[in-house]
């Protein structure tokens, strides 16, 4: 768990974080509902909502989210 730690904020470190507006504005780039956004993260439904709002994304979830963002460059 330390380990996992330390990674997500490396990443953190190396990336920034990503804000609500941020996430939600990947959502519509990408074109993705909730539901498809959360199965194209492996997350819940109610987390991708979440993310959406105030709720602080962690860097794996902004990291995948860009990568799927870079995917359509």
């Amino acid at each position: 768990m330390v380990k996992v730690c330390r990674l997500n904020q490396a990443v953190a470190d190396e990336l920034g974080t990503m804000t609500g507006p941020e996430f939600k504005g990947a959502m519509k780039e990408l074109n993705a509902t909730l539901d498809q956004m959360a199965k194209l993260l492996g997350i819940g439904r109610r987390m991708v909502a979440a993310y959406r709002s105030d709720h602080p994304i962690p860097p794996h979830i902004a990291l995948a989210t860009r990568q799927l963002r870079s995917l359509l460059e």
